[in-house]
């Protein structure tokens, strides 16, 4: 079942996915942890089945939700759930159905609209809109396709992703970054350095002091440019129901209003784009 021809190092990362795509990571994942292999291309199968709006499929890792939402209401976060054997099969149906969403949008050539600047501009790609970007950053890279997809994007920057030392998440990551080009670190104070861009897929959501994490990340790699694909107020595994800032417990609207408050504040300005239900949000800095 999983004899799979292995895809080329330069393969497109947005192409259509195939059920080769996933038995090929499967045995990627396999060399860093002891897994069922069927067990895990049925989890993740069923994920992005689900993740798909299939009525036939089942929601999985659903015990593993309710103990997460159980320990937020004893105030008692559960981060044991990051360890079950098999979070890959979900992480993977995330990349599937969202993240690769995500990067196409940015990437599709009129994903600005012609108003963006002024009547006259042709249609681009946020992309293109970029310019040249030297370094770039995914916050919380699980096992890197994102990662290695933001290295095709910019073929001469250096790319990192933040991802959790010692973990499966973590040696994947490595693995595929060794493959693909792009460099890991725990966080961006270990990196400590500028940043042309921060790239964050649905990862926010997964930071109790969501907010003032928001101010790191701009003091120490003071970014020209993000992408964010916040979804405050969805119920995932590892979500949030409230965030904390300065001692205080912000539901999720509030918390994505101050969120995008901060960002006006520390000088950026969100950019008017084509991207379904403005997922993800592209945002400049304006004040240098």
């Amino acid at each position: 079942m999983f004899n799979v021809k292995e895809n080329k190092m330069n393969k497109n990362m947005l192409e259509k996915i195939g059920l080769n795509d996933l038995k090929e990571f499967i045995n990627e994942w396999a060399l860093f942890s002891d897994i069922d292999k069927k067990t895990a291309y049925d989890l993740a199968h069923n994920s992005v089945r689900f993740y798909k709006n299939n009525k036939n499929a089942i929601k999985t890792f659903q015990e593993v939700e309710d103990r997460w939402y159980k320990s937020l209401e004893e105030n008692k976060p559960d981060y044991s759930i990051y360890d079950d054997k098999y979070l890959l099969a979900d992480i993977w149906a995330c990349w599937a159905v969202y993240s690769r969403r995500y990067l196409k949008s940015i990437n599709y050539e009129k994903s600005l609209t012609d108003a963006t600047y002024d009547i006259s501009s042709e249609s681009k790609s946020i992309v293109q809109d970029m310019g040249h970007v030297s370094s770039v950053i995914d916050l919380g890279c699980g096992f890197g396709y994102t990662t290695a997809t933001l290295k095709q994007f910019f073929h001469g920057a250096e790319v990192y992703g933040t991802n959790i030392e010692g973990t499966v998440q973590w040696n994947l990551a490595k693995h595929f970054g060794e493959k693909y080009g792009f460099r890991l670190t725990p966080n961006v104070q270990t990196l400590n350095k500028q940043i042309d861009l921060v790239f964050a897929s649905e990862y926010f959501e997964h930071i109790e002091n969501a907010v003032e994490h928001l101010v790191e990340v701009i003091d120490v790699c003071d970014p020209k440019m993000f992408v964010f694909a916040n979804a405050f107020g969805t119920q995932c595994l590892g979500h949030f129901i409230n965030h904390k800032h300065d001692n205080l417990s912000l539901s999720a609207k509030d918390t994505s209003k101050l969120f995008n408050l901060t960002l006006k504040q520390k000088g950026y300005k969100k950019i008017k784009t084509r991207c379904w239900n403005q997922r993800p949000t592209y945002w400049k800095k304006i004040n240098n």
